[in-house]
């Protein structure tokens, strides 16, 4: 009898035992879990800091131009409100959600246009305008290759559609320029003409145009429209006595183009007046290396080359 009391208090003791290593465990777990919800609160915290720094530094860059961010260096930039202590974009190391490219090396001289006249604005405008009202993007006289002459090509038929219409015909589904217009319009703002012959697009072989009994034919297109406007911002005399400038695009209001088409005061305007006009939206930047031409007493320029600079927000 005394054995199976002993043996009885020894089973108790030993479920006792068990009971208090389970609970045990379990404050243990406790523990370890209100551990973990402090470590994911104050991890939440740091986040929620994180994006707020975020929301602020691009609330600080809406007043920059299209594709730009805090630092980006430009000549005309958008004039900004003095900003009070409260307001100024707080000390963080959270990193940049876009990294902008590098600016390439560029002459850094004189700017010319420090010195232009309404008449020399509109001169240089209207002529950089030539090429963004076409979508022209890139060019180089120094490249002899088969796409150069592509580029040539359908600027000067978009130029004509835009310009003076009496120079193209219609055949069909294609429009038609004669070789000697071509000749003339390349050589006018390019200082160079094209193959006579069929040109391609060495990027996308389908786009071509072709040429047959002295006239060039490019498939024609419609709905397209053409409110783009250039406008200078900076230009300076290179040692070989051309230019080199550098130009802002923008977007003409399409209503204002619709009523009223691209009026001749969009192309006097100075980088400053353009970048404050509430008519003008702006689309890109670019560079270009152009000469002085002159024909029949009439003042304008050449095209030497060209580099549009275009950045998309998401």
């Amino acid at each position: 009898m005394y054995d199976m009391i002993k043996k009885k208090e020894g089973n108790d003791m030993k479920r006792l035992l068990c009971l208090l290593t389970v609970l045990c465990l379990l404050l243990s777990a406790c523990s370890l879990f209100e551990s973990d919800g402090d470590s994911r609160k104050r991890s939440k915290k740091e986040k929620d800091d994180a994006d707020s720094t975020t929301v602020n530094t691009t609330e600080d860059t809406t007043a920059l131009p299209v594709g730009t961010t805090q630092g980006t260096s430009f000549v005309n930039p958008p004039e900004d409100e003095e900003q009070g202590e409260e307001d100024k974009e707080p000390d963080s190391e959270a990193p940049d959600e876009r990294e902008e490219p590098e600016e390439p090396e560029e002459p850094e001289g004189e700017n010319l246009l420090n010195y232009f006249s309404r008449s020399d604005w509109k001169r240089l405008n209207t002529f950089l305008s030539n090429f963004s009202e076409v979508g022209f993007l890139s060019y180089d006289a120094n490249v002899s290759t088969g796409d150069m002459d592509y580029y040539m090509a359908v600027f000067t038929f978009l130029h004509y559609k835009i310009n003076d219409t009496s120079k193209l015909s219609y055949e069909g589904e294609y429009v038609k320029i004669s070789a000697s217009v071509m000749d003339d319009c390349c050589k006018r703002f390019f200082g160079k003409t094209v193959a006579h012959g069929t040109l391609t697009d060495v990027n996308d072989t389908t786009q071509k145009i072709d040429y047959r009994s002295g006239a060039f034919y490019m498939r024609n297109g419609d709905g397209e429209s053409y409110n783009f406007i250039t406008v200078a911002n900076h230009m300076e005399q290179l040692e070989d006595g051309n230019y080199y400038v550098r130009y802002f695009v923008y977007i003409l209001d399409l209503d204002e183009y619709m009523d009223h088409g691209v009026d001749e005061k969009y192309y006097e305007m100075t980088a400053q007046e353009a970048a404050r006009n509430n008519k003008l939206m702006f689309f890109y930047s670019g560079v270009a290396r152009i000469r002085d031409y002159s024909r029949n007493g009439y003042q304008s320029y050449q095209l030497i080359s060209y580099q549009a600079d275009l950045v998309f927000n998401d």
